[in-house]
């Protein structure tokens, strides 16, 4: 399999073919020229002068918590000091060093494979024609898809969110301390997570050796991400987190895994986020990006053991996205009516991995 990439400004004006054609992989080491500061999202609040994270500069303190948990956190580090600029709420911290995927200039992919447009259609994806890559000279391994879902496929991710959270063969943080099924109406404010396939277990921070099968849509759509990196991938492992307002996922390195040659792969829905990736250090320089839903993370190879983090879920009124603009086509289901009310108010981010070499 082969592969060429295509630089382009924009989603490609290709007409759709029966098959979409897929090149399995991009040239991974090849740099692009790239937008970033001056692509960023508009600051919030123009009156906050503190300065950058970035520049290593002290910032005003403020307190972390989240459902990792992190020794390394406590020190005064550049992350820790990113972490608790782009956590404040008051001030609302400057945006205008937050790059933003969608503004930047990125590859298309020209593919030929067996990814049917039905398939993609299945899975909540837009025609390939209309992704891009976004790739950075500093970070090689780090691949950004934005805006990946089609219209309905932002409320169809976040519907399986939830769905997993209410199946009981999968963990969550809710059944550790309660036999009570898990309620949208009444629990949606205290789930923070669920694992699927081989269980990730919490306490000893280390996987089973086997587990159930993961959901043929969870390994379906990693599988189509990476084959269009030129990368490969068995997902045998999900986690999925919750994120309600003002909630935050602190500094952290994803190595419980057996292998750490496979790519992860990321999926946000529902609120936008400030997403943080450093290094193999926590004084290594920190990288503030928006993530929005329906943009898809990929980590690979020296990128794929880097620190990062969630210090923000931004407010509700704050960048709307497709969700906000759902309209409820069932308005006597209740059940649905709850749904879009969750993922117009919460982040759920879907990370897929591999467990076993």
């Amino acid at each position: 399999m082969w592969c060429r990439s295509i630089t382009s400004p924009s989603r490609s004006t290709k007409a759709n073919s029966i098959r979409e054609r897929l090149i399995c992989s991009v040239d991974t080491n090849r740099d692009m020229k790239r937008e970033s500061h001056s692509t960023a999202i508009k600051p919030i609040n123009r009156e906050d002068r503190s300065r950058s994270p970035i520049n290593n500069q002290p910032l005003p303190s403020s307190s972390t918590s989240n459902h990792y948990s992190n020794p390394d956190d406590v020190r005064d580090t550049v992350f820790r000091r990113a972490f608790k600029y782009y956590k404040k709420r008051d001030p609302r911290p400057d945006l205008s060093k937050v790059v933003n995927p969608r503004s930047m200039v990125g590859r298309s992919i020209d593919c030929s494979t067996t990814v049917t447009p039905e398939s993609l259609s299945s899975l909540g994806l837009r025609p390939l024609s209309e992704w891009k890559i976004i790739t950075f000279p500093d970070r090689v391994g780090l691949y950004l898809l934005p805006d990946l879902l089609s219209q309905s496929g932002h409320i169809d991710w976040v519907r399986r969110g939830i769905q997993y959270a209410m199946d009981g063969k999968n963990k969550t943080n809710i059944a550790l301390h309660s036999d009570k099924p898990f309620s949208l109406l009444d629990d949606y404010r205290s789930l923070r997570w669920t694992t699927l396939g081989i269980q990730y277990d919490w306490d000893t921070k280390e996987y089973p050796s086997t587990g159930s099968p993961l959901p043929r849509e969870l390994t379906n759509f990693a599988s189509v991400i990476v084959s269009s990196l030129g990368l490969g991938i068995k997902a045998d492992t999900t986690i999925v987190n919750y994120y309600p307002q003002k909630s935050t996922l602190s500094a952290h390195v994803d190595r419980s895994e057996r292998t750490h040659s496979i790519p992860l792969v990321s999926l946000s829905v529902g609120r936008p986020a400030i997403y943080l990736t450093g290094g193999t250090r926590l004084n290594d320089p920190v990288l503030p990006i928006l993530l929005q839903s329906g943009d898809v993370l990929v980590m690979d190879g020296d990128q794929r053991l880097v620190y990062h983090a969630v210090p923000a879920i931004l407010p509700v009124g704050e960048l709307n996205g497709p969700i906000d603009n759902e309209k409820n086509e069932k308005e006597d289901d209740e059940w649905e009516k709850r749904l879009i009310k969750y993922c117009r108010e919460c982040r759920i981010n879907f990370t897929i991995r591999q467990v076993n070499p």
